[in-house]
């Protein structure tokens, strides 16, 4: 018997793919090619002309129906003429290609964390900057604010002893208005009068 690992790794397919035909073409296979959830695969010889017929026909681009047609019609592939120790030095191989694409594909995601790290860097610094630059601002916003409170508080002031000034005006006016008014009446009996002793002369 032979495990899903070995059959990918002699057709150069990945474990998915070898479960997947298994699947699509489960009438033609052994019962332990698809033995249920949670128990492993394995391939009697006869299983291996059926996946080689699939195998060569999908390189072909063939599609599922034309080989379900092929396989009905009694069609089968060339076993792969491979003894067990073949298949296991494919298996490690095959894992040996992978963890090197494993390694690459690690290598690959290091670079992009450190350009996403450095691109990070970059924005908390400006970030900083701007908070840096935000408090300045807000400094000089509280400075000019307690300036105009000041200014505010300085024009209430002086609005305040502008009236107090013109108030003071009008009751001035109001009492220079009375004398010149008094002023004018005595000027007037004093001018009656003048003319009265004139008169009591003549």
């Amino acid at each position: 018997m032979i495990g899903t690992v070995e059959i990918a790794a002699y057709f150069k397919k990945t474990e998915p793919t070898i479960r997947a035909w298994a699947s699509e073409f489960a009438e033609y296979l052994s019962p332990m090619a698809n033995p249920g959830r949670g128990k492993g695969r394995s391939f009697t010889p006869d299983d291996l002309t059926v996946l080689s017929l699939v195998a060569e026909m999908k390189d072909r681009n063939h599609t599922f129906e034309d080989i379900h047609t092929a396989l009905k019609s009694g069609q089968r592939g060339d076993p792969p003429n491979l003894s067990e120790t073949d298949l296991r030095i494919l298996k490690a191989t095959e894992g040996e290609k992978r963890a090197v694409f494993e390694i690459q594909a690690l290598q690959q995601h290091i670079v992009e964390l450190r350009e996403r790290l450095n691109r990070t860097e970059l924005e908390l610094q400006e970030a900083r900057k701007a908070s840096l630059e935000n408090i300045r601002l807000q400094a000089q916003i509280e400075y000019v604010q307690d300036n105009l409170n000041t200014e505010q508080s300085a024009a209430s002031q002086l609005r305040d002893e502008l009236k107090a000034a013109q108030e003071e005006i009008k009751r001035l006016s109001r009492e220079i208005g009375e004398a010149h008014g008094q002023a004018y009446i005595k000027g007037y009996k004093d001018g009656l009068k003048e003319q009265g002793d004139k008169d009591s002369d003549s």
